[in-house]
C-alpha cells in the first residue's frame, strides 16, 4: 500500500465533525467562538456539529462549507 492509498484509507474513517474541526484548526486557526460567530449560531450548536452530536441543516451547511473553505460536496463525503 502506498502512501496515498494509506491517506485515502485513514480519510475514510473520519466523520463530518472530525473533518470540520480538522479544517477550522488548521485552515483557519480559528476558536470555536469565533467559527461560531462567523457562521452566525451558537458555540453550543457548532460544538455539537463538531462532536457529532447533531448534522447541519442545508442551510447552516452551506454556510460552513464557505467559512471553513470547503464545498457542501466535501463536507457529504464524511456523513
Amino acid at each position: 500500500m502506498n502512501d496515498k492509498e494509506a491517506l485515502a484509507m485513514a480519510l475514510e474513517k473520519v466523520t463530518l465533525g472530525e473533518y470540520l474541526r480538522g479544517l477550522r484548526l488548521c485552515q483557519t486557526d480559528m476558536s470555536l467562538e469565533k467559527m461560531s460567530e462567523k457562521i452566525g449560531c451558537a458555540k453550543s450548536y457548532l460544538s455539537d456539529v463538531e462532536n457529532d452530536k447533531t448534522i447541519p441543516t442545508l442551510s447552516k451547511a452551506k454556510v460552513m462549507a464557505k467559512t471553513y473553505k470547503t464545498s457542501l460536496n466535501q463536507m457529504g463525503k464524511y456523513l
